[in-house]
C-alpha cells in the first residue's frame, strides 16, 4: 500500500513540475523577460 502512495506522490511531483515550468514560461512571456 505504501508503495502505491509513493508512486502516486512521485507522479504528482512530475506533473506539478511540468505545470510550474509551463506557468513560469507563460508568465515570462507575458512579462516579456527573456530567461
Amino acid at each position: 500500500m505504501r508503495d502505491q502512495i509513493r508512486v502516486v506522490i512521485k507522479g504528482l511531483g512530475v506533473v506539478g513540475k511540468q505545470f510550474v515550468d509551463e506557468v513560469l514560461r507563460r508568465g515570462v512571456d507575458v512579462v516579456g523577460v527573456g530567461r
